[in-house]
């Protein structure tokens, strides 16, 4: 039988990775981090946040023409900023 801790594990890759730095104020606010790229952005929703890993990670984006995921797709103009 295997062991679902073998199969998280195998999943759970440095390029996979993010921190995130959520500061004190009222909603979501904060920093988001490629842990193998560095590659980084500030969000103010969950929407950025979210956009901005899966702009990382090649996948789809959620909202199709938002700015902020537009702006973090590999490839794109700011894709390696770190104005962060």
């Amino acid at each position: 039988m295997d062991d679902p801790q073998d199969s998280a594990r195998s999943r759970l890759t440095a390029e996979r990775a993010f921190v995130v730095h959520l500061f004190e104020k009222d909603g979501v606010h904060g920093r988001v981090e490629h842990v193998t790229s560095g590659r980084c952005r500030r969000f103010v929703s969950t929407l950025e946040l979210i956009d901005f890993m899966q702009g990382i990670l090649g996948v789809p984006d959620l909202l199709p023409g938002n700015p902020a995921a537009d702006s973090c797709a590999p490839g794109s103009s700011a894709a390696g900023s770190r104005k962060c």
